[in-house]
């Protein structure tokens, strides 16, 4: 191999796997039979209900935690500084199984720092959630025609249609990474490592006191999650669109060389 080719390869890997070493997250639930904080942070957390521990997205056994979506099981983490230091800036990220069901109405509900069932400028600090309906009816995204619609959401005061969703529309029982990202002007949207949408959106997000959680969101109507969660992480910065493609390719290759089951399956280290 060229010398200089060779150089600028192992350049080029570098600076693509440099992300972990430059950027720490605020809290890393791997699900790995435990719900206990891989960051420095120790932001660890408490399971309330009960999950039930299933395979993860490498096939490995009680590699992540499935949530039930019947109100009664969720991971509740307290807060603290480093929790409520995402103010200016924020990327949350995680891989997701949703559950099959019966109906047309599918909910992603991955994290919410938010207690209080009123939603303020402050209930929650940020959250990640992403609806998908695929039932035509009318709705905020569309008012005056029937048809299906899709919202995501970062908190109360953004929370956003997805026009596109049908491009890129759940699939049930098959692991997804999903990923938001705000660097304090603009709100983007990740699925399995690519940006699907961005939405212009400055407001700070208003530190909280309330716990976190992990597959259930309180603000509101109460939504908890139905299906399989994995490999959990916040950042209090926002990552750029290489960093979370980075990202997605490290989370989907395990530490033995396993790919991760997911729709694309061409996955490379």
């Amino acid at each position: 191999m060229n010398k200089v080719f060779r150089s600028l390869l192992v350049s080029f890997s570098v600076a693509f796997s440099s992300y972990a070493q430059v950027h720490t997250p605020v809290a890393h639930y791997k699900m790995n039979g435990n719900v206990n904080d891989y960051s420095p942070y120790g932001n660890h957390g408490q399971i309330i209900g009960h999950l039930e521990p299933t395979t993860d997205r490498f096939g490995n056994r009680y590699g992540a935690y499935e949530f039930s979506g019947n109100g009664s099981s969720y991971i509740e983490i307290p807060s603290s500084p480093s929790l409520e230091s995402p103010n200016s800036q924020i990327t949350i990220a995680g891989w997701f199984r949703l559950k099959s069901h019966d109906y047309s109405n599918y909910w992603l509900t991955m994290v919410c720092k938010g207690y209080d069932l009123q939603e303020t400028a402050a209930n929650p600090q940020y959250r990640f959630q992403v609806a998908q309906n695929y039932k035509a009816q009318l709705s905020s995204c569309s008012p005056y025609v029937q048809q299906g619609y899709s919202v995501v959401s970062l908190n109360s005061e953004a929370i956003f249609c997805d026009s596109e969703f049908l491009k890129h529309r759940f699939e049930p029982e098959r692991w997804h990474f999903y990923a938001i990202s705000f660097n304090g002007f603009q709100v983007s949207v990740y699925y399995d490592g690519k940006k699907i949408s961005q939405y212009p959106f400055s407001s700070r997000l208003v530190v909280n006191s309330s716990p976190l959680f992990i597959g259930r969101d309180n603000p509101g109507i109460i939504d908890d999650f139905k299906g399989a969660l994995d490999d959990i992480r916040i950042f209090n910065m926002s990552l750029t669109d290489s960093e979370v493609y980075a990202l997605y390719r490290e989370s989907a290759v395990s530490s033995d060389g396993k790919k991760a089951k997911s729709s694309l399956g061409k996955i490379t280290k």
